[in-house]
């Protein structure tokens, strides 16, 4: 009967720690370059889409192995020269601020990802009395997180469609922006 008990604990710790092994880490910090391709909503000028450099942040609390909740925010800025003013410079700068479910399959050496955000767009074009818009936005997307070891991924892309609805100044109404954005980098994860 003995051995029975201590066959019987011995069975418990051990599952105990391997399911402690495949837990998800609690938290994941995402730290690292932005690349945006995305088009002006100024109807005054044909600056064609542009493409913008930036850093890309998203924090992910993980709720078991296979969902989680993700606040994604990126910054990119871009110099732009428009045609229709004499090649006039200015600035084009995008903030993106979106929250929301991230569904994960994971893998002993890597992780892929769904997430489906919504959230604002901060849009701001430096020339002349063009204001400033904070409006909605959405990102559909995913990406694939290579692991360096339990705590360290590198993040080998993240893709997203970022349609946004923002005011064209031009005529003062809300139009359909369609932009994407692809981001990589490094990935922290905390609370194992």
């Amino acid at each position: 009967m003995r051995k029975l008990y201590v066959s019987l604990v011995t069975i418990l710790l051990v599952s105990i720690a391997a399911q402690a092994q495949d837990r998800p880490p609690t938290v994941e910090l995402f730290g690292g370059y932005s690349h945006l391709n995305f088009d002006l909503a100024l109807g005054l000028t044909r600056t064609g889409r542009q493409n913008a450099s930036g850093v890309g942040l998203n924090v992910a609390g993980n709720v078991n192995g296979w969902f989680g909740v993700v606040g994604d925010f990126s910054y990119n800025v871009k110099d732009v020269r428009d045609p229709d003013f004499s090649g006039l410079k200015f600035a084009a700068r995008n903030l993106y601020f979106l929250a929301g479910p991230r569904l994960s399959r994971r893998g002993e050496r890597t992780t892929l990802f769904a997430q489906a955000l919504v959230g604002a767009v901060r849009m701001r074009a430096d020339i002349g009395s063009v204001p400033k818009f904070t409006d909605l936005a959405f990102a559909f997307g995913g990406g694939l997180d290579i692991n360096a070891n339990k705590h360290v991924a590198i993040r080998a892309f993240q893709f997203d469609y970022l349609p946004s609805r923002t005011t064209d100044v031009s005529v003062r109404d809300k139009v359909w922006l369609h932009n994407v954005r692809a981001q990589v980098g490094v990935v922290l994860k905390l609370g194992h």
